[in-house]
C-alpha cells in the first residue's frame, strides 16, 4: 500500500533531481529499516518498519530501471535491462543463502545488521559515482 501510494511521486522526484540521490535515499532508508527490524520489540515496531520498507521499495524499484536507461544509449537499452535483471536475479540466490545462514547460525539480529551495513555501503558507493 505504501509502495503503491509513493512509487509515482518518487518517480517524479527522480525526474527532477539526480536519480543517484533518490536511489541512495532508498538504500539509506532500507538500512534504517534493517536496523529497526534488528531491534524491534513489538508488533507496532514491526508495522512501522514495514512502512519504511514500502518507502524504500517506492524509492528504488522504478528509479533503478530509469537509472539504467540513463547510463546506456537507446540502442542497447533492452540489453541493459536484461543484464540488470540478470545480475539482480543471480545475486539474489547467494544473498538469500547467506541471509538464511546468518539467521539460523548467528541469529536474527545479525541478518538485519548485515543488511544495514550493506545498504549503507551501497548508498555511499552510489553517491561516490560521478
Amino acid at each position: 500500500m505504501v509502495y503503491a501510494l509513493l512509487a509515482m511521486p518518487f518517480g517524479q522526484l527522480s525526474d527532477k533531481y539526480p536519480r543517484k540521490y533518490v536511489i541512495s535515499a532508498g538504500y539509506f532508508i532500507f538500512g534504517i529499516t534493517c536496523l529497526g527490524f534488528a531491534f524491534a520489540t513489538s508488533k507496532l515496531h514491526a508495522l512501522l518498519f514495514f512502512i519504511f520498507y514500502g518507502i524504500f521499495s517506492a524509492l528504488i524499484e522504478g528509479n533503478q530501471r530509469a537509472f539504467v536507461a540513463d547510463l546506456v544509449s537507446e540502442r542497447v537499452r533492452g540489453t541493459a535491462y536484461g543484464m540488470f535483471n540478470t545480475v539482480v536475479g543471480i545475486a539474489t540466490l547467494p544473498a538469500s543463502i547467506l541471509a538464511g545462514a546468518l539467521w539460523q547460525y548467528v541469529g536474527v539480529k545479525a541478518t538485519f545488521l548485515y543488511g544495514f551495513v550493506l545498504a549503507f555501503l551501497s548508498g555511499m558507493l552510489l553517491l561516490s559515482l560521478k
